[in-house]
């Protein structure tokens, strides 16, 4: 979940010009700014204190993601393994994750069920 004034895209900047997520407002209206990356990079030439938010957004971000595919390969693992009690603590910290894992730890649980 993204609060307001927060940025979105700048994966894409990054990484090839590729989203890799979908936004939906929740909550009110939503007013978004569109910059075309090529003017944002060149830009960034003379704003490294955007350049260096810019950099730690995405960084945090990766890591994030990181945590999610650890977090769903452990539970996967775990669910392979039979250990219901591996398996029920990682499918509880996807669930804190974001949305999509949130899902996705439950589809995997319900798989689990359907094995035993």
């Amino acid at each position: 979940m993204v609060e307001a004034e927060a940025i979105l895209g700048e994966m894409g900047l990054f990484g090839g010009g590729t989203h890799s997520t979908d936004v939906r407002v929740v909550d009110g209206p939503a007013e978004l700014l569109q910059v075309c990356g090529d003017d944002l990079l060149k830009a960034l030439i003379y704003d490294s204190e955007l350049l260096i938010e810019l950099l730690s957004l995405v960084s945090q971000r990766a890591c994030n993601a990181n945590k999610g595919i650890t977090l769903l390969l452990d539970s996967i693992n775990a669910a392979y393994k039979g250990d219901d009690i591996l398996l029920d603590k990682m499918l509880t910290e996807l669930t804190s994750l974001n949305h999509y894992i949130s899902q996705t730890a439950q589809q995997l649980k319900k798989l689990d069920k359907k094995n035993e």
